[in-house]
């Protein structure tokens, strides 16, 4: 985890996503291709709380599309921990739907992995009221315009991430406008 604090260090740093955006690029690199595997354990039975804030910071603003995938990626990762998705809060999930929102405009290649986070960070039930109060939903939905069979497949497990708790069921029938079965078919295609 000594990649994490250096990133950390790192972008703490004014203007560090320009004048530190190889060294950062660097050590997320490392943190992901060491926590790449999910069977793979991230705190060796430690469950402290990792700072998420600086890396969601980063991918709230707009940034290149390699470093927001790289820093999707170690989010991703970091929210493996039932400990993290906790720790997120509604300002947390407003980073993520800001980066979500970006792709409105041009789905780009980091779309998969924003998806990615989306989905890890809906295993938490706040979470997912989070989401869908800062308006997560339609975004994500617009990813299934995507040509990029990686980017649908994102975008369904957060969706159907999101239908595990009652309230994101409810929501996607809404969005969809359709009845309870056909949501059910629908999310399960």
């Amino acid at each position: 985890m000594n990649c994490l604090l250096l990133i950390n260090r790192l972008l703490s740093q004014p203007d560090a996503a320009i004048r530190n955006k190889d060294a950062i690029v660097d050590e997320m690199r490392k943190f992901t291709e060491a926590f790449a595997d999910p069977r793979q354990s991230m705190d060796n039975g430690n469950n402290n709380i990792d700072e998420l804030r600086p890396l969601l910071q980063l991918i709230r603003d707009s940034i290149s599309t390699d470093l927001e995938i790289l820093t999707a990626r170690v989010i991703k990762i970091l929210l493996r921990k039932p400990e993290n998705r906790a720790r997120m809060g509604k300002q947390g999930v407003l980073c993520i739907v800001r980066a979500l929102t970006r792709q409105l405009t041009e789905i780009t290649s980091s779309a998969a992995e924003i998806g990615n986070v989306v989905l890890n960070t809906c295993y938490n039930g706040d979470n997912v009221q989070f989401f869908l109060d800062e308006c997560g939903l339609p975004p994500l939905i617009h990813l299934l315009l995507s040509q990029d069979m990686n980017v649908i497949a994102s975008a369904l497990g957060a969706l159907q991430g999101i239908c595990f708790v009652t309230n994101g069921r409810y929501a996607i029938r809404k969005q969809a406008n359709v009845g309870a079965f056909e949501t059910e078919i629908y999310i399960y295609i």
